[in-house]
């Protein structure tokens, strides 16, 4: 009898171990389908808000990130082509936003990604490069680029960012 008790018990832990996994897996499969509806959401919306010459755009980005660890591990070669596509997602949705000049930026982002802050730094510079070249700001030195904020949430999808750009519009100068 003793060891039927042995196998009764062991067969209920794993009955319990199963259907908690299948509840686990359940719950992975609601949460994919949240993620989809929000991503879906999320992926056109951008907003903008304007007091005085200081303009607020908000908007979300999910294309190809690269973290300082991968910055650091890379040869210029790799990097390079990561560089190329962060530009060709970025690209799009800059002219999208239709950025008028600038004389700064603080750039705030919100993050649901496997990358620590401090590691986004190296993405938020491919950014500001990008800002650069289009000629949105002059340069992304002290006078222009002002702020940056990193901030972890599970407020958007996985694999997103939610980015704040403030910045002041450029007064054109009158002869």
């Amino acid at each position: 009898m003793g060891g039927f008790k042995g196998f009764s018990e062991q067969w209920l832990k794993q009955r319990q171990l199963k259907e908690l996994d299948k509840k686990e897996k359940q719950q992975d499969k609601r949460i994919k389908q949240v993620n989809k509806v929000a991503k879906e959401i999320f992926i056109d919306e951008f907003d903008k808000i304007t007091i005085e010459s200081v303009t607020t755009w908000t908007f979300y980005y999910s294309g190809q990130l690269i973290g300082m660890n991968e910055f650091k591990s890379k040869s210029h070669f790799e990097i390079s082509k990561i560089n190329d596509k962060v530009k060709a997602d970025l690209l799009p949705l800059l002219d999208r936003l239709e950025l008028p000049k600038l004389k700064w930026i603080k750039l705030k982002l919100f993050h649901n990604t496997r990358y620590d802050i401090d590691n986004l730094a190296a993405w938020s510079k491919l950014f500001c490069d990008q800002l650069t070249i289009k000629g949105i700001i002059k340069d992304d030195n002290k006078e222009g680029y002002k702020l940056l904020s990193i901030e972890p949430t599970d407020l958007i999808p996985k694999g997103y960012l939610k980015i704040k750009l403030i910045g002041e519009k450029e007064l054109k100068k009158t002869s």
